[in-house]
């Protein structure tokens, strides 16, 4: 979660440089997979003010942003907007972090999901320290994340093969 909240951050600071109407659009959520791919698609003003309204309306329909008062709005903002400025010796490379910053936030949105959808992952990961080799640790086995509780969490059981029952061994007290 952290690691979103970061990206979200600095894409909002990228964003108040150049673009901030994207952050009007975004109702200064940039954590979000439509933020992620509106900013991806479109990183300045003036390649969102290119694109006609229905293509648009289809973006966001596609995002499930179907309220028709909301989505006139957006398109409303869109159509209206004035550039913050037209230097693009500010535009270019802030567009392109932007871009870079949505691509991460895209790419790990989808294990975030996955991770807050499965109660055992949040209670292990909530209760457990960084993983490292138990030889080492002078604590109760059960106070550290395991190569064994990675075992038992992983959907294909075998995919630690004979790494995972070499590294049990050494985890036994």
């Amino acid at each position: 979660m952290d690691q979103r909240t970061q990206l979200a951050n600095e894409t909002k600071s990228q964003l108040k440089l150049y673009f901030p109407l994207a952050l009007q659009v975004l109702d200064d959520d940039c954590s979000t997979a439509l933020a992620a791919d509106l900013l991806l698609q479109w990183p300045t003003l003036d390649s969102l003010q290119k694109q006609s309204a229905h293509k648009l309306r289809k973006f966001f329909y596609a995002h499930n942003c179907r309220q028709e008062q909301k989505l006139l709005e957006r398109l409303e903002l869109i159509k209206a907007a004035q550039p913050l400025t037209r230097d693009l010796a500010v535009i270019e490379p802030a567009a392109l972090r932007v871009q870079l910053l949505a691509q991460q936030l895209k790419s790990l949105l989808p294990y975030i999901a996955r991770y807050e959808m499965d109660p055992d992952l949040v209670r292990l990961f909530e209760t457990a320290r960084p993983l490292r080799p138990s030889t080492l640790s002078t604590d109760p086995p059960n106070s550290w994340f395991t190569v064994r509780q990675v075992h038992h969490l992983s959907p294909t059981k075998n995919r630690f093969g004979e790494l995972g029952r070499v590294a049990c061994r050494f985890e036994s007290w």
